[in-house]
Protein backbone atom coordinates (compact mmCIF):
# COMPACT_ATOMS: atom_id res chain seq x y z
CA UNK A 1 0.00 0.00 0.00
CA UNK A 2 3.10 2.31 -0.23
CA UNK A 3 2.23 3.05 -3.48
CA UNK A 4 -0.62 4.89 -2.86
CA UNK A 5 1.26 6.95 -0.58
CA UNK A 6 4.29 7.47 -3.57
CA UNK A 7 1.26 8.49 -5.92
CA UNK A 8 0.06 10.58 -4.18
CA UNK A 9 3.16 12.57 -3.45
CA UNK A 10 5.10 11.51 -6.80
CA UNK A 11 7.47 14.78 -6.98
CA UNK A 12 8.51 15.75 -3.62
CA UNK A 13 7.29 12.85 -1.52
CA UNK A 14 5.33 13.56 2.03
CA UNK A 15 8.53 14.38 4.10
CA UNK A 16 11.47 12.22 5.76
CA UNK A 17 10.51 10.64 8.78
CA UNK A 18 6.61 11.43 7.42
CA UNK A 19 5.78 8.17 6.52
CA UNK A 20 3.67 6.98 9.62
CA UNK A 21 1.30 10.36 9.27
CA UNK A 22 0.91 10.56 5.55
CA UNK A 23 0.19 6.10 5.67
CA UNK A 24 -2.79 6.16 7.91
CA UNK A 25 -5.29 7.48 5.15
CA UNK A 26 -3.91 4.78 2.65
CA UNK A 27 -3.94 1.61 4.97
CA UNK A 28 -6.33 -0.89 4.23
CA UNK A 29 -5.86 -2.90 7.75
CA UNK A 30 -6.01 -2.90 11.25
CA UNK A 31 -6.29 0.54 11.64
CA UNK A 32 -4.77 0.23 15.21
CA UNK A 33 -1.76 -1.07 14.76
CA UNK A 34 1.17 1.66 13.92
CA UNK A 35 2.98 1.14 10.52
CA UNK A 36 5.92 3.34 11.02
CA UNK A 37 8.18 1.89 7.99
CA UNK A 38 7.19 0.60 4.44
CA UNK A 39 9.57 -2.25 5.46
CA UNK A 40 11.81 -1.67 2.04
CA UNK A 41 14.38 1.45 1.84
CA UNK A 42 13.31 1.85 -1.63
CA UNK A 43 9.90 2.30 -1.22
CA UNK A 44 10.35 4.19 2.10
CA UNK A 45 12.95 6.68 0.38
CA UNK A 46 10.38 7.10 -2.58
CA UNK A 47 7.52 7.80 -0.23
CA UNK A 48 9.18 10.13 1.60
CA UNK A 49 11.37 12.18 -0.60
CA UNK A 50 9.78 11.68 -3.87
CA UNK A 51 11.16 11.61 -7.67
CA UNK A 52 13.56 14.06 -7.11
CA UNK A 53 14.62 13.53 -3.76
CA UNK A 54 15.50 9.88 -4.39
CA UNK A 55 17.22 11.09 -7.73
CA UNK A 56 19.45 13.75 -5.48
CA UNK A 57 20.37 11.53 -3.62
CA UNK A 58 21.21 8.58 -6.00
CA UNK A 59 23.87 10.79 -7.90
CA UNK A 60 26.29 11.06 -5.79
CA UNK A 61 26.03 7.30 -4.94
CA UNK A 62 26.35 6.52 -8.71
CA UNK A 63 29.13 8.60 -9.26
CA UNK A 64 31.19 6.85 -6.39
CA UNK A 65 30.05 3.42 -7.29
CA UNK A 66 31.31 4.47 -10.75
CA UNK A 67 34.54 5.03 -8.90
CA UNK A 68 35.18 1.37 -8.31
CA UNK A 69 35.13 0.41 -11.64
CA UNK A 70 37.83 2.60 -11.96
CA UNK A 71 39.75 0.91 -9.14
CA UNK A 72 39.32 -2.32 -10.12
CA UNK A 73 40.34 -1.55 -13.78
CA UNK A 74 44.24 -0.42 -12.15
CA UNK A 75 45.85 -3.65 -12.41
CA UNK A 76 49.28 -2.47 -11.32
CA UNK A 77 47.77 -2.06 -7.79
CA UNK A 78 46.54 -5.57 -7.08
CA UNK A 79 45.37 -4.32 -3.18
CA UNK A 80 43.33 -1.53 -4.45
CA UNK A 81 41.48 -3.53 -7.29
CA UNK A 82 40.36 -5.95 -4.64
CA UNK A 83 39.45 -3.44 -2.49
CA UNK A 84 37.57 -2.09 -4.85
CA UNK A 85 35.55 -5.57 -5.42
CA UNK A 86 35.18 -6.05 -1.56
CA UNK A 87 33.57 -2.74 -1.37
CA UNK A 88 31.07 -3.19 -4.31
CA UNK A 89 30.07 -6.42 -2.72
CA UNK A 90 29.54 -4.40 0.26
CA UNK A 91 27.00 -2.19 -1.80
CA UNK A 92 25.84 -4.90 -3.58
CA UNK A 93 24.81 -7.04 -0.22
CA UNK A 94 23.19 -3.98 1.52
CA UNK A 95 21.36 -2.85 -2.13
CA UNK A 96 19.88 -6.36 -2.03
CA UNK A 97 18.99 -6.59 1.57
CA UNK A 98 17.67 -3.17 1.52
CA UNK A 99 14.98 -4.81 -1.22
CA UNK A 100 13.53 -6.98 1.84
CA UNK A 101 13.95 -4.60 5.25
CA UNK A 102 14.69 -1.21 5.99
CA UNK A 103 18.04 -1.57 7.59
CA UNK A 104 19.41 1.51 6.51
CA UNK A 105 16.95 3.34 8.58
CA UNK A 106 19.47 1.88 11.55
CA UNK A 107 21.99 3.96 12.44
CA UNK A 108 24.91 1.73 12.50
CA UNK A 109 24.29 0.71 9.15
CA UNK A 110 23.96 3.27 7.66
CA UNK A 111 27.15 4.28 8.90
CA UNK A 112 28.61 1.15 7.70
CA UNK A 113 27.54 1.90 4.69
CA UNK A 114 29.01 5.33 4.53
CA UNK A 115 32.22 3.82 5.60
CA UNK A 116 32.29 1.21 2.61
CA UNK A 117 31.45 4.04 0.31
CA UNK A 118 34.04 6.31 1.55
CA UNK A 119 36.92 4.15 1.12
CA UNK A 120 35.06 3.29 -2.29
CA UNK A 121 35.52 6.54 -3.48
CA UNK A 122 39.22 6.81 -2.50
CA UNK A 123 39.85 3.32 -4.71
CA UNK A 124 39.35 4.84 -8.16
CA UNK A 125 41.30 8.18 -7.46
CA UNK A 126 45.04 7.81 -8.11
CA UNK A 127 48.00 7.22 -5.79
CA UNK A 128 49.63 10.23 -7.21
CA UNK A 129 46.64 12.42 -7.00
CA UNK A 130 45.73 11.80 -3.48
CA UNK A 131 49.67 12.05 -2.52
CA UNK A 132 49.04 15.83 -3.64
CA UNK A 133 46.04 16.65 -1.92
CA UNK A 134 47.17 15.06 1.52
CA UNK A 135 50.22 17.52 0.87
CA UNK A 136 48.35 20.12 0.18
CA UNK A 137 46.31 19.72 3.42
CA UNK A 138 49.25 18.97 5.19
CA UNK A 139 50.83 22.47 3.86
CA UNK A 140 47.62 24.08 4.98
CA UNK A 141 46.98 23.26 8.43
CA UNK A 142 50.79 23.03 9.52
CA UNK A 143 51.78 25.78 11.78
CA UNK A 144 54.05 28.52 10.73
CA UNK A 145 56.57 29.60 13.11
Amino acid sequence: MARALIAAYPLFGCGLGGYESAFVQYKNSNPTLAQDYAHNDYLQYLAELGLFGVALAAWPLAMILAKLREGWLQRSNPERAWLSLACAGSALAIGLHSLVDFNLYVPANMMAFAWVLGIARACGEPVKQRREVSRHVEEEFTPRA
